[in-house]
């Protein structure tokens, strides 16, 4: 492996396995043999929200409780589970342009991933590409001779009937996350057309989703470039207009421009941080999910969701209908952005849930019948609105605090004091509200949820609904309440300080058993292998519990050690980088490295896509599939900046949980104590260390155990030990 280059000797049979390209609006996955080379394409907001759940009448907060409390599983699953098998709401794949060199011939396929340029080798033929980084287009270099299509997503026609019945998964569609085939989605035929404009030969199609929404992929010809580009406007004239002149001004620039400027955008984006290791192959995974990020997510775009930009191409719906996911994936997929010092890539998600504010005002009205306050659906499309699914996770509230998390995480890295005002507090605060007038008095006088959950513990049976609080849900409603009081410090808010103390003071404490390990509930423990650790939420990503402090150590260790007994059996890809989180917590690099490296070997494609199941049938573990989700990735880096950096509870520590073998490294990466940290490890030794403050900053600094300094900065100075 060449540092830095995806490469492939052999040509590429599928679309999970392709060359990924993307710019955060556009994507592109470049497979397929020589005489149909696919560039299947995608946009990050082609979706059809039609046939939403109805919020009211027998799908509210109100009738899922009393569905709850007679355990009548039947109506909970055909009010609140069964919209979610319906075709729509769904992502959309754009379609797929092909080139055709009239022979077969092995495809050597390669990517610079940090340039974000492709090349492809066909016999003596060269082929060139990017999706521009500044610009709603793709420009290939390709041979006069090469063919070309621009193929449409093979819809089904209106007034066709449906080909299968989608009220009901099949036990093996649900363990494929297969829900559902693209034919049943109805609309007009494409238009279709091949014209010339200005010397340009333009070929296209123009798909009307809806009265108010159309979409088109459109590709030009001229003088061995090509150049594409996939629109979406009310009008089809509109986005007839629009994608032209995206082209025309492409080939206006040229190649040469546009590369140029698009390989600068790369090396910007690459300057923010870095990470070298003697280990090149955890050096490369680690660029790789940063390059995922830069394609996937801008700032000013939507943040990904479950594929990011690149949609399947296979005929069928995407996994999971490649929707936003509120129970873990959201999140985890923005997980890594901030210490990796790539903001304006990671903002466009807290962007995003805050746009939603008025959207889940009215959720909070229309499904809890609570009129103060803000939440979201934990499953829901890109527009805000509920899909349906398990409804003791789908409609958790619990999720939405971690999505609150998520922005105070952007606060805890930047210091922002004028988002933290304006932005930040206000939407967390309206959710704490929500909450306040959501959680009942128990039997003791603790404030608790009507029902609690820990995702995905019992599945969609009436066990899922357990007894009040569930640790998962528990940790994440302190965790609000705790960042609400200190927001309000910060900002001076007296009254909200002690408003938010007071229900604070009323929350349970966390539940632990006579062994000291973390339960599911105040009255079950954990009882099998399972993929979500969300019952460790305190541990990881919250932090709520100090390894420092003895009484935490032990329920951490404890909590880890019985996780562990239960083996892999029923894990997926991701829950191999958050195991390796914990284990980074406790300061294993041994274990911690285990992890990462069997999660990018074993469960990840060639490509470097997490594909979530023990799809090379190595561990006996229940899932074998292998459905493309993001957040593994995502993760996964995460996990290698934890090992290399930890800056929780008020110091920063280096090479906290680094294997015994790892002896050169340096990096560059935003530490939430206030600073970039830059340091350089040789032969063990700590050689360099650099810190320059973003905000006024005091903090100390930790390598092997050892006190190196305390950091005391004004904002934009600089310490050099």
């Amino acid at each position: 492996m060449k540092k830095h280059i995806m490469h492939f000797d052999r040509t590429i049979s599928s679309w999970d396995e392709a060359i990924p390209l993307g710019n955060g609006v556009i994507g592109c996955l470049i497979w397929g043999e020589s005489n149909a080379l696919r560039l299947s394409l995608d946009r990050c907001d082609l979706w059809d929200t039609a046939e939403a759940p109805e919020i009211g009448g027998e799908y509210t907060y109100k009738n899922l409780l009393k569905l709850a409390k007679e355990g009548n599983e039947k109506e909970i699953e055909r009010i609140f589970d069964e919209p979610y098998s319906r075709p729509r709401p769904t992502k959309l794949p754009a379609g797929r342009i092909e080139l055709n060199f009239h022979f077969n011939e092995n495809v050597v396929s390669s990517l610079n991933i940090m340039s974000a340029v492709a090349d492809i080798e066909i016999r003596d033929i060269s082929i060139q590409g990017f999706i521009d980084a500044n610009n709603e287009v793709g420009i290939f270099k390709i041979p006069t001779e090469c063919g070309i299509k621009v193929i449409n997503p093979e819809f089904g026609l209106l007034g066709e009937d449906l080909i299968d019945d989608p009220r009901f998964f099949s036990e093996q569609e649900l363990h494929s996350a297969q829900v559902g085939n693209m034919q049943n989605l109805k609309y007009p035929a494409p238009q279709k057309e091949e014209i010339q404009i200005d010397g340009i030969n333009y070929s296209y199609f123009i798909q009307k989703t809806s009265d108010d929404m159309s979409y088109g992929v459109f590709a030009g010809v001229k003088d061995g470039i090509l150049a594409f580009t996939v629109k979406k406007a009310n009008t089809p004239e509109i986005l007839f207009d629009n994608a032209i002149l995206e082209i025309k001004n492409a080939f206006r620039d040229g190649y040469d421009k546009r590369c140029e400027l698009h390989r600068k955008w790369w090396s910007r984006f690459y300057s923010q941080s870095y990470i070298t290791l003697d280990d090149k192959y955890f050096e490369y995974n680690w660029y790789l999910g940063n390059y995922f990020l830069g394609s996937c997510s801008r700032k000013g775009s939507y943040p990904m969701a479950l594929q990011g930009v690149w949609t399947a191409d296979n005929g069928k719906l995407p996994p999971w209908k490649g929707d936003y996911h509120h129970n873990l994936n959201t999140q985890i997929t923005y997980l890594s952005y901030l210490k990796a010092n790539h903001l304006p890539e990671g903002e466009c998600f807290v962007d995003y849930l805050l746009s939603l504010e008025e959207k889940a005002e009215k959720f909070a009205r229309e499904f809890y019948d609570i009129n103060e306050g803000l939440c979201l659906p934990s499953v829901m499309d890109i527009e805000g609105n509920a899909l349906g699914g398990w409804p003791m996770y789908a409609m958790n509230p619990s999720n939405i605090a971690w999505l609150c998390d998520s922005i105070a995480d952007l606060y805890d890295y930047t210091k922002n004091n004028t988002f933290l005002k304006h932005k930040a507090y206000p939407f967390i605060k309206k959710f704490g509200i929500f909450l306040s007038n959501l959680l009942e008095r128990n039997d003791e006088g603790m404030l608790v949820l009507p029902f609690s959950s820990s995702p995905e513990v019992h599945d969609n049976t009436a066990k899922s609904f357990l007894t009040p609080n569930s640790s998962y849900d528990l940790a994440l409603i302190r965790n609000v309440y705790e960042d609400l009081i200190r927001f309000s410090d910060i900002l001076g808010y007296t009254e909200d300080k002690i408003r938010f103390k007071s229900i604070l003071s009323n929350l349970d404490i966390i539940h632990v058993d006579e062994d000291g390990s973390l339960m599911i509930s105040r009255d079950e423990k954990m009882f099998e292998s399972h993929h979500m650790v969300s019952h460790l939420m305190a541990i990881h990503p919250l932090r709520q519990l100090n390894y420092d402090n003895e009484h935490d150590k032990r329920i951490i260790d404890a909590s880890i050690a019985f996780y562990e007994s239960f083996g892999y059996y029923l894990y997926v890809g991701y829950t191999f980088a958050q195991r390796g989180e914990m284990y980074a917590i406790q300061g294993d690099g041994k274990k911690a490295y285990e992890m990462l490296k069997l999660f990018w070997e074993d469960f990840c494609l060639q490509n470097g896509f997490h594909c979530n199941g023990d799809y090379k049938h190595k561990y006996g573990m229940f899932f074998t599939y292998r459905p493309f989700t993001l957040e593994g990735n995502m993760c996964a880096v995460d996990l290698l900046q934890e090992m290399l950096l930890q800056d929780h509870h008020g110091k920063v520590i280096i090479a906290p949980a680094i294997p015994s073998f790892w002896k050169n490294y340096s990096f560059k990466m935003r530490s939430k104590c206030g600073a970039m940290i830059e340091i350089k490890v040789e032969n063990d030794n700590l050689t360099v260390l650099e810190a320059t403050a973003y905000a006024d900053c005091s903090f100390p600094i930790y390598f092997a155990n050892n006190l190196v300094c305390n950091i005391e900065l004004k904002k934009g100075e600089s310490f050099t030990l």
